[in-house]
């Protein structure tokens, strides 16, 4: 009975899904919007493996999950403060966003920029993530090139409003801060994080040392230590420089002698019961709800007895829960299905 609900739900809103070169997109909104985000990720993509580096394509494949409206995404949000988030699992990276279309492409490169940051290698603090996607979720086409840097909306309003963060406390903030997951005060967090991270990747003084910067910050896992090491000077330096950042008129972007591509997408097809019930109860269980992403699946596993997709997902699951035994238990049944 559990099983035949969870499968019922899941028909009540029709799902269907886009794919391209490089992503597959699973959304209950219109087919415009749909089409306009995976041209957008295509580019964005392509822009950095032509600009940035040639290495930039990830090892996974890459999902995003478009809801049709903020009520539709509540029951997979990560915090109230979110609107968009991405996460990954052994298989795939996911980018889940509570609507889609270029009005949202700030939002789109902000968590895809949390994608290649995963990828780097490199171990970036909850600022320096959140900064580094928010200064690169501007990039837009400004005629024949592509402008990067302008001040995302909302950013500049909570800094001239706003009590900013000593430069430690904002360093201190974490998963479980209150200033990162709670939308009454993580606006500062988030206008704080970006300007810091606009004057390291763009201000004079800082940008040429900023890849020496990531590096030592990922190697030794404290920022002050980073900034001592890599540009000699201590917080309240930093913290003056950044006052005088602020203050001056620096805060402009810069201009890439290049543009968007233009993206084949494919043709939007209905996606079936079991690709969204897969991808949702990995959603669910990447997102804090082990056991509910369990019961999703048990109930898919019973509607769909031979797939080896549902066995291995359980394997999965039980194996980031720590049940060793019962993970290979699943992988030995995705085998005999076919994995």
């Amino acid at each position: 009975w559990l099983g035949l609900v969870a499968v019922s739900q899941l028909s009540a809103a029709e799902w269907n899904k886009l794919t391209s070169s490089n992503f597959e997109l699973y959304t209950t909104a219109g087919e415009h919007d749909a089409r306009q985000t995976v041209e957008l990720f295509e580019q964005v993509r392509a822009f950095f493996m032509k600009v940035k580096s040639s290495n930039v394509t990830t090892r996974l494949p890459v999902t995003i999950v478009g809801f049709r409206n903020p009520k539709e995404y509540k029951p997979y949000t990560l915090s109230e403060a979110a609107a968009a988030y991405y996460v990954g699992d052994e298989q795939h990276d996911y980018i889940v966003m509570s609507s889609l279309g270029l009005e949202n492409a700030p939002m789109a490169i902000h968590e895809y920029m949390h994608l290649l940051v995963r990828h780097s290698g490199l171990k970036m603090p909850i600022w320096l993530n959140e900064g580094f996607a928010d200064v690169y979720s501007t990039l837009k086409p400004v005629g024949n090139q592509i402008l990067l840097g302008s001040v995302p909306p909302g950013r500049g309003v909570s800094l001239s409003r706003e009590k900013w963060l000593p430069l430690p406390s904002l360093f201190a903030v974490g998963h479980d801060s209150p200033e990162y997951n709670e939308k009454t005060r993580a606006g500062i967090f988030y206008a704080e994080s970006w300007l810091l991270t606009h004057m390291l990747v763009l201000g004079n003084g800082y940008r040429n040392q900023f890849s020496a910067f990531a590096a030592q910050l990922s190697s030794s896992g404290s920022t002050e230590d980073a900034f001592f090491r890599v540009y000699g000077k201590t917080l309240p330096q930093v913290q003056a420089d950044l006052d005088a950042y602020y203050h001056s008129n620096s805060l402009t972007g810069v201009l890439f002698k290049t543009q968007f591509e233009k993206i084949t997408v494919g043709e939007l097809q209905p996606a079936t019961d079991l690709e969204i019930g897969l991808t949702l109860a990995k959603l669910i269980g990447l997102t804090g709800h082990p056991e509910d992403a369990t019961r999703r699946l048990d109930a898919l596993a019973s509607a769909h007895p031979d797939d080896y997709q549902v066995e291995e997902s359980l394997a999965y699951l039980e194996w980031r829960k720590g049940n060793l035994n019962a993970a290979r238990q699943h992988f030995q049944r995705a085998s005999e299905h076919g994995a």
